[in-house]
C-alpha cells in the first residue's frame, strides 16, 4: 500500500518519486508562522550548570549480522530459542566470581565480532536475576544505586504509566510474554560493565547504553561454519554500560534521578530484546528497537526526543542506519510503536512481537490477525494524527516540552499562484501548508503514482480539523479564510 497524506498539506509515499503540484488562491493578511521548537529540557537546579552528557543508544542493533546467522542456525538446528543446557546448571551467590564473554566494540563493529572476558562479582541475587558488577567497576556502581535498580528491575517502578507497583520485569513479560530459558534457571543475569566503545567515532556521536546477544543462547563455542566461531557464557543476560553511573552528580539529586533513570530504562529495553529474541529472533531492526523502545515506555521511562523524527519526517518509516545519527531513526521508531500501542492495545503489540513475517509483511500480518486496518490505512492514519495531535485516529499527543509533536512543514505558503516540486522517499513524509488563503485549488499536474492516497486537512476558526481524502484531480475550497483559515 502507498499513501500520499495531506496537512495542509501533508504527504506520505512508499515509493520515492517527484510529486509535481500546483495550487491557486487569493491572499489575505500575512500572519506569524509558527514552527516546533528545538532543543532539550534541561535538568538541575535552577541557575546550575548542567553537565553535557553523550547521548546513549543500545549496541545491540550493531550485532545484527550476528543475530540474523544465529537465527538460522537455530531453525536448521530444529530449536526454537536456543539450545537448552545439560547437565547442572550454575547457581550464584552474592560474592561469586566469574569471566563473562563479552562484545569489545572498540576493536571491530562487523562480524564476526571481537571478544573479550570480563571478570564480574556477584553483588545481588534476587527472585529474577543475578545482579554481576564487573570488578573494575565497583567503586562506580554503589551499593545505593544497585539497590535501586533491583527494585526497579524486581519489585516496581512509580515512574510508570500503567502500575508504579509492577516492576520491569513483570511489565515487560506481561506485555512480550516469557523469557527464553537455556540453562534451566529462571534468572537472567545483568552485568554492570564498562563497554569498550571506542570506534563509536565510527557509528555517531553516541554512546552505548548496552546490548543484548542471542550468541548467549547457544553452547560454547558457536560455530557458524567456515572457520567462524564466536564464544557463549550459555546463559540468559544482559550487558548494561556502567559507565552511565559514573556521569552522576551527588550534589544535584534530579540530575542522579536522571542518570539511574537511563541505567533502569536500557534494563528495560534490552529485556525485551532478550525476549524477542524468544519471539521472533529474527525481525528486522526498526521493528525489533520500536518494541524494545515500547517497553522502555510502558515501564515509564517514557519515549525519546520527537525532534529528530517532527522535523526531519522523510526518511523511510522502517529504514536503520547502521552508522551515523542513530537517534533520528529510535525516535521514529519509538513514536510509530507508541502509535501501534495507543490505537491497538498490549494484544496487537504481542501479535507483532510473535508474528514469524518481518517488516511491513509481519506489521500487515499482525494487523489482520487482529482485525485492525491495514498497514497503509494505519500510516496515513498516523501521519494525520501527529500532525494534527490528536482527533479520533487513535493516537494521544506525547509532547517533550519544548519539541511539540507537529510535523515541521517543507513549504509555509501564503503567495498565490504557488506550486511546489517534492521528492519523498519510500515511506516518507513531507508536509506542505498553505494559510491565508480566500479559495484554494489544488492539482497534481502528473497526477498521483499508482497505489497513492491523498488528503486534504483544513482547520477551522475553532481549531477544528476536517480532514478530505484528495484523489488526482486535486480539490478546490471555497471561503478559505472566512470557514477554513488554512489548509
Amino acid at each position: 500500500m502507498r499513501s500520499l497524506h495531506c496537512r495542509n498539506i501533508a504527504s506520505a509515499i512508499l515509493v520515492a518519486a517527484l510529486i509535481p503540484l500546483s495550487l491557486t488562491g487569493r491572499t489575505e493578511a500575512q500572519e506569524t508562522v509558527i514552527r516546533p521548537g528545538e532543543g532539550l529540557a534541561r535538568i538541575g537546579e535552577q541557575g546550575r550548570t548542567i553537565p553535557v552528557i553523550p547521548t546513549f543508544t543500545s549496541a545491540t542493533p550493531l550485532l545484527d549480522e550476528g543475530q540474523r546467522r544465529l537465527a538460522r542456525l537455530a531453525e536448521s538446528r530444529g530449536i526454537a530459542a536456543g539450545e537448552q543446557i545439560s547437565g547442572a546448571t550454575a547457581v550464584y551467590e552474592v560474592g561469586d566470581v566469574k569471566k563473562f564473554w563479552a562484545v569489545d566494540f572498540s576493536k571491530s563493529l562487523s562480524f564476526p565480532y571481537q571478544q573479550y572476558q570480563v571478570e564480574a562479582e556477584c553483588r545481588a541475587v534476587g527472585d529474577y536475576a543475578y545482579y554481576f558488577i564487573e570488578s573494575d567497576e565497583l567503586l562506580v556502581v554503589g551499593a545505593e544505586a544497585l539497590s535501586e535498580f533491583i527494585t526497579a528491575f524486581e519489585i516496581a517502578v512509580p515512574s510508570s504509566p500503567r502500575d508504579p507497583d509492577l516492576g520491569i520485569y513483570d511489565h515487560v513479560t506481561e506485555v512480550f510474554g516469557d523469557v527464553p530459558d537455556v540453562d534451566n534457571d529462571e534468572k537472567i543475569i545483568i552485568l554492570l560493565t564498562n563497554i569498550p566503545e571506542e570506534a563509536t567515532t565510527a557509528a555517531g556521536s553516541s554512546f552505548f547504553s548496552g546490548y543484548f546477544y542471542s550468541v548467549n543462547q547457544f553452547a560454547d563455542p558457536v560455530d557458524f561454519g567456515g572457520g567462524i566461531k564466536q564464544n557463549s557464557n550459555h546463559t540468559e543476560m544482559l550487558y548494561v554500560n556502567s559507565q552511565m553511573i559514573g556521569y552522576e552528580d551527588p550534589a544535584n539529586a534530579l540530575y542522579t534521578a536522571f542518570i539511574r533513570g537511563m541505567v533502569k530504562g536500557t534494563i528495560a529495553h534490552e529485556f525485551q530484546h532478550l525476549i524477542q529474541w524468544g519471539n521472533d529472533p529474527d525481525e528486522i531492526t526498526a521493528v525489533n528497537e520500536g518494541l524494545a523502545e515500547y517497553a522502555h515506555y510502558i515501564t515509564g521511562f517514557g519515549l525519546r526526543a520527537l525532534s529528530p523524527y517532527v522535523t526531519r519526517p522523510n526518511v523511510d518509516l522502517l529504514s536503520w542506519r547502521k552508522y551515523g545519527t542513530v537517534t533520528d531513526d529510535y525516535a521514529r521508531v519509538a513514536l510509530w510503536t507508541y502509535y501501534l500501542g495507543t490505537r491497538f492495545g498490549d494484544d496487537y503489540i504481542l501479535e507483532l512481537s510473535t508474528d514469524p513475517l518481518g517488516g511491513v509483511d509481519g506489521i500487515e500480518s499482525s494487523l489482520t490477525a487482529t482485525s485492525a486496518p491495514d498497514f497503509g490505512s494505519v500510516f496515513h492514519d498516523f501521519i494525520t494524527a501527529l500532525y494534527l495531535e490528536g482527533g479520533d485516529l487513535g493516537y494521544q499527543a506525547y509532547n517533550l516540552a519544548p519539541v511539540t509533536s507537529w510535523i515541521e512543514p517543507q513549504v509555509n505558503e501564503n503567495l498565490f499562484p504557488s506550486s511546489a516540486r517534492v521528492r519523498l522517499e519510500p515511506r516518507g513524509v513531507t508536509v506542505l501548508r498553505y494559510w491565508n488563503v480566500t479559495d484554494l485549488a489544488l492539482t497534481f499536474p502528473d497526477g498521483l503514482p499508482v497505489g497513492v492516497t491523498a488528503s486534504l486537512a483544513k482547520m477551522d476558526p475553532g481549531t477544528t480539523w476536517d480532514v478530505d481524502p484528495l484523489t488526482a484531480a486535486g480539490i478546490s475550497v471555497s471561503g478559505m479564510g472566512i470557514t477554513w483559515p488554512e489548509a
